[in-house]
């Protein structure tokens, strides 16, 4: 997908994307399907950072706030709460001008 770290520390990742043109919907904004696969993405590596071999998602939870067409976007992720085997993770999508476009929490389980 083209995803780029922009920075890791324990228990929190930030990553950047540039759009293209594939990521359009027909209304010409990027598709809901990417802003889910960015924060996926984001709050598996925040869980990861921890040390862990294996993450994966149990559940997700995303919240739409605003379109963007162009541009680069942004994600920050960052673990709230973890046990022995799962991770409760959220992340933020904003936009050049550092407009919230998306939020996500995460259930991840962890190994």
């Amino acid at each position: 997908m083209g995803l780029e770290l922009e920075a890791v520390e324990k228990g929190s990742v930030h990553l950047k994307l540039p759009i293209i043109p594939g990521f359009l919907n027909v209304k010409n904004s990027v598709h809901g399907g990417v802003y889910a696969t960015i924060l996926d993405t984001t709050m598996g590596f925040s869980a990861r950072s921890l040390g862990y071999d294996e993450v994966t998602t149990l559940e997700m939870d995303v919240h739409f706030l605003k379109a963007v067409s162009k541009g680069t976007v942004y994600s920050k992720g960052n673990v709230i709460h973890r046990n022995r085997s799962t991770a409760l993770v959220e992340a933020d999508l904003f936009d050049e001008e550092s407009n919230r476009l998306a939020h996500s929490t995460g259930t991840f389980r962890v190994v």
